[in-house]
């Protein structure tokens, strides 16, 4: 029985021997040494594993017969990280303190956040670009308030890079201060 490993979860390696390695989750995995270790970050060129690798592999009977070298998913974006596996919902401002709300899963996963105001003459533009990682609950941007109120335009996008977008949302600010 063979088990395959998703980009998506890849496992950071903790500790590498030269038969097993063991990773940030805990696992330990057992491998022959004749099994070859590919770096896919360098056109899967043979690499020597060590601590801080990220890596993806599968197992055959439990023991570990394929590794490969990744970077780590949260920089990449996920090469598996599309648009079409994370939901967004629960976007608002509060009216009170001005700050971005909304809710995100699957938990763990970081997203790209860009707010902008529409402006009668001029459309829309960028009020700044932020990222968050995703809780599942609701949660809440306290990195930049938005005290003024109008029409917002909110996108949230996959990968830093800001091609793959989750979902548009547009939403009427009905900040007051002091309310």
């Amino acid at each position: 029985t063979t088990t395959e490993m998703l980009y998506g979860d890849a496992k950071q390696v903790v500790r590498s021997r030269t038969d097993y390695f063991t990773t940030s989750d805990g696992g330990t995995y057992y491998y022959d040494d004749d099994v070859v270790v590919y770096d896919y970050t360098n056109s899967n060129a043979e690499a020597t594993l060590s601590g801080g690798d990220y890596v993806v592999f599968a197992l055959d009977d439990g023991m570990v017969a394929a590794i490969y070298i990744v970077s780590d998913p949260a920089d990449e974006g996920d090469a598996e990280n599309t648009g079409s596996d994370i939901t967004i919902s629960n976007v608002s401002f509060n009216s009170i303190n001005g700050n971005l709300r909304f809710t995100g899963t699957p938990i763990g996963r970081t997203v790209y956040i860009e707010v902008e105001l529409f402006t009668t003459g001029s459309g829309y533009s960028t009020l700044n670009v932020t990222s968050a990682v995703l809780t599942g609950n609701a949660q809440r941007l306290t990195d930049r308030t938005y005290t003024t109120a109008g029409d917002y335009r909110v996108t949230f996008y996959a990968d830093e890079d800001m091609t793959e977008v989750i979902d548009t949302f547009y939403i009427t600010n009905s900040y007051s201060s002091g309310s």
